[in-house]
């Protein structure tokens, strides 16, 4: 089921809401908590039921794991252990599911033998979840884990808002939320379904128009079918624009519908096509992904405190990390990678001038030529295969021999949703900053800037006629259903 889908607006979240006030009411907080966690299971198993058995395991095996970490009396040694095999049973399960056929693939390429490993539907969520649970064992054994309950703990990770595509939720943020569940205000109701209606209206009215047209230009991309430069470049710019419009827009719904329940979830974007630099870049896109690999891979592979070849090399490993976690494919892989090598660049080039970038016109420099590098990264990261990507480069830079007239240009309407797209990441403030009275984030999304002040939302019939208007002009284009880019990661 998805936030953009005629189900979902129209049938479970008004249904969600009806039963949550009930329950609250009628029950109080642990009949309301039953209720949320039979609604966010229900969310999980519309899609495939059998993989609700999955995810109940890994509750069950990671809330074990973590009270045998938690136990007092239990030595350390035997807590490292415990930790060690937690860590490599949830790697396991996400290996299992996720690279199961990556790697027969490859060692059927390599060796000529086939391992007979069959196709299997990749569960939703698993890298989410997966990596949600690590860090909870991991703090388990570090003491910084507070009590909790076992239905605290599974609504920690199946709350629906967050559980398909993120935010990667903290304990610390979550759990105390989920076993206190404040009671939801006006101003809560009023924060969430404006949220929620920017972000569906970033979704259905500028992300999913313009991804007909990468798709137009992607899907063929091969050695034998190549694109035209124009095409190479717009497609590109498509997939540019559409992902930063499809995972804002997904964050956005996500903190709106935790609110619409009194719940306030942490930033998960901010404005990542202004940073003037990759490392920043990071810091403000996908927020809570970014924050858990420099936490729980980054710092334990040694950080920055090592030599310098040792600092870059923690920091190849991390962003490889980072690609393989987005998915089974070695265009992924050479993302993560590609970025890696862009932060040691940067790292180098900084630490030969001296200073980081000043002035106007160095700050702009250093921003085109990262957004640059991130533009040029989408390819792999959109590419169908590293022989489509390296087609679509080969086209991008003018080298295509015969280029194919499958995908010339985009049309008018489509060309101008791009350009305006363009413009929207570079002027416009996010949506947390729009609403920043309202403290519609936990943490993090403070670095953007604050907009005009016609711009900054407050509880006005003015903001609910804006509010209606985007749900109005949303809610038709709802029959398109496009899937979000994270959703099956």
């Amino acid at each position: 089921m998805l936030f953009n889908s005629y189900d979902f607006l129209f049938g479970f979240l008004p249904g969600v809401l009806v039963f949550a006030a009930l329950a609250r009411r009628f029950g109080g907080v642990r009949l309301l908590r039953a209720v949320l966690l039979v609604a966010s299971l229900a969310f999980y198993g519309w899609w495939h039921p059998p993989y609700l058995a999955l995810l109940l395991g890994s509750i069950a095996a990671n809330l074990a794991l973590g009270r045998a970490l938690m136990a007092p009396a239990r030595p350390e040694a035997s807590k490292r252990r415990v930790l060690a095999a937690g860590i490599t049973a949830n790697l396991l399960l996400l290996g299992a599911f996720k690279y199961e056929v990556f790697f027969r693939d490859n060692v059927g390429a390599l060796t000529g033998w086939t391992p007979p490993i069959p196709d299997v539907a990749l569960p939703l969520a698993i890298s989410f979840f997966t990596f949600q649970q690590i860090a909870y064992l991991v703090d388990a054994f570090r003491g910084r884990v507070a009590p909790h309950t076992w239905a605290s703990y599974a609504l920690f990770v199946t709350f629906f808002p967050q559980l398909i595509a993120g935010p990667i939720v903290h304990h610390g943020e979550l759990l105390p939320q989920v076993r206190d569940l404040p009671r939801p205000t006006r101003s809560d109701a009023a924060v969430g379904l404006t949220l929620f209606a920017i972000g569906l209206a970033k979704k259905v009215l500028i992300a999913d128009p313009v991804s007909a047209w990468a798709d137009a230009v992607y899907l063929p991309a091969s050695t034998d079918t190549m694109p035209s430069v124009v095409a190479a470049w717009t497609g590109t710019l498509a997939v540019y624009v559409q992902v930063y419009f499809d995972f804002s827009g997904y964050s956005d719904m996500a903190l709106g519908l935790a609110r619409l329940f009194g719940i306030r979830l942490p930033a998960n974007f901010d404005a990542p096509y202004r940073a003037s630099d990759v490392n920043e870049f990071w810091r403000r896109w996908h927020i809570t992904l970014g924050r858990f690999l420099f936490t729980y891979v980054y710092i334990p592979l040694g950080g920055g405190l090592a030599s310098w070849w040792r600092r870059d090399l923690n920091l190849l490993l991390t962003m490889l990390v980072a690609g393989a976690w987005h998915g089974a494919n070695w265009t992924f892989i050479t993302f993560g990678l590609f970025h890696g090598a862009m932060m040691v660049t940067q790292r180098h080039w900084r630490r030969w001038r001296g200073r980081p970038p000043a002035g106007r016109w160095e700050v702009a420099s250093a921003t085109l030529l990262a957004q640059f590098g991130v533009f040029l990264s989408y390819v792999l990261f959109r590419g169908p295969s590293m022989d489509g990507a390296w087609a679509l480069y080969l086209a991008i830079f003018g080298l295509t021999p015969t280029p194919s007239t499958l995908a010339t240009a985009p049309d008018g309407w489509t060309m101008t949703l791009l350009l305006a797209g363009v413009v929207i990441t570079q002027t416009l403030p996010t949506s947390q900053r729009v609403l920043e009275a309202a403290e519609p984030v936990l943490s993090g999304g403070d670095t953007d800037t604050a907009g005009p002040r016609w711009l900054r939302w407050s509880p006005t019939l003015s903001w609910a006629v804006i509010t209606g208007l985007l749900l109005a002009a949303s809610v038709p284009f709802l029959e398109r259903t496009d899937a979000f880019v994270y959703w099956a990661f």
